[in-house]
């Protein structure tokens, strides 16, 4: 790779870190501003980003990131839906622990 190429690609990927970490602080945001509400609409768009990071995850396990941004989407869910008992939330939350604590770091 040429220095420019080279420049470009680390560019793109501080750019996608970039843009991970200000959608998991804005889920995060949302788990608190609905905190214990069972808001639907919140809880559909927190489902769809937690899906998301653990894709991401799953396809970079080294990335302590990814790891991260799933693990505060997930903590979003829990205040969203606190309160409410939902066996698929836990579930989802129980599946996402799994999966996380299966990496070796």
């Amino acid at each position: 790779l040429s220095t420019d190429a080279l420049a470009q690609s680390s560019s793109a990927g501080f750019i996608l870190q970039a843009r991970a970490a200000t959608v998991a602080g804005a889920c995060y945001a949302m788990g608190l501003r609905y905190a214990g509400t069972w808001n639907k609409n919140a809880l559909s768009f927190l489902l769809d980003m937690s899906h998301a990071f653990c894709v991401a995850f799953r396809q970079n396990p080294s990335s302590i990131l990814y790891r991260d941004y799933c693990q505060s989407v997930a903590l979003s869910l829990a205040l969203v839906m606190a309160g409410s008992g939902n066996l698929l939330i836990l579930k989802h939350l129980r599946k996402i622990r799994k999966a996380l604590s299966n990496q070796q770091f």
